[in-house]
Formats: C-alpha cells, sequence, structure tokens
C-alpha cells in the first residue's frame, strides 16, 4: 500500500492505493505503449534503445504511466472525501443530503481562502494531502529510474 498520513489522521483509511492496482495500470500502459508504436516486446525496445531512439517511447510510457496512476489516485483522493463528507450528512427521505449548516460554513470558507490565509492547522491538512502526492511521486520516479 501507498503510505499514508501520520498515525491518527483522519485521511488514513480513504487514500491508499493498493500495490496491485499499480502494477496492473504499469502494466496496461506498457502493452497500451508497446502497442502504439507497434512493438512486440522489450526486447525491441531495446533494439531501438541501442539506436538512440527510445527516450520518446520511454517519455512516452512515463507520461501516460503517470498520468494514469496519479489518475487513481486523484479519484481514491476524490472518493474518499466524498465518502467523508456523506458520513456527515444527513441523509433525506427523497434520497437528498443535508450538510449541516457549520460544515457549510467552514466548507464554504475554506474553498474561498487561499492556502496562505488558512489556519496553521488548515495547512497542515493540506500538506499531509501534498505529501500523499510527494510520496508517490518519489516511488513512482524511483520505479523508472
Amino acid at each position: 500500500m501507498i503510505p499514508n498520513g501520520p498515525p491518527g489522521d483522519k485521511w488514513n483509511d480513504h487514500a491508499e492505493i493498493p500495490q496491485q492496482q499499480i502494477v496492473d495500470v504499469i502494466a496496461n500502459m506498457r502493452a497500451t505503449t508497446l502497442s502504439h508504436y507497434g512493438l512486440n516486446s522489450w526486447t525491441e525496445v531495446l533494439e531501438f534503445t541501442k539506436r538512440g531512439v527510445v527516450p520518446t517511447i520511454m517519455d512516452d510510457i512515463y507520461y501516460h504511466m503517470f498520468v494514469e496512476i496519479f489518475a487513481v489516485f486523484a479519484h481514491e483522493q476524490w472518493s474518499g472525501w466524498t465518502k467523508y463528507e456523506h458520513s456527515k450528512c444527513t441523509l433525506n427521505a427523497d434520497g437528498t443530503m443535508t450538510i449541516p449548516k457549520q460544515l457549510v460554513d467552514r466548507w464554504s470558507r475554506q474553498s474561498l481562502t487561499s492556502y496562505d490565509d488558512l489556519s496553521p492547522q488548515e495547512q497542515e491538512s493540506d500538506r499531509v494531502e501534498a505529501r500523499k502526492m510527494v510520496e508517490l511521486a518519489i516511488k513512482l520516479i524511483y520505479s523508472v529510474l
């Protein structure tokens, strides 16, 4: 699993990406990229490398791989937030949800406030999320070196 924030972090259960999901995305992107370039195997990529052609192919692979993995991460983040938000709401008989006024006020204020003007606690909450992205980026960078 991708590491989460510090112990006790309210988001600990929301943004975990299973390693197998990352492996599957990478495998799919590699196969798709090979197919896109009309290649059948990584042996052919090696042959292109020997001729100095591979950087463009590899850049393409890494770009698409990173986009897909970050898209999975973004979806997990959004999904986690949505679950959290819904857990704070009241489910109405007609299927709609009511957000408590104090949360509407807080979330509205936060959404209209620049990062620099957030409270130290709110900035730290954003840093927790940023650390998850940085950790993922570092793992991806090291996986391609």
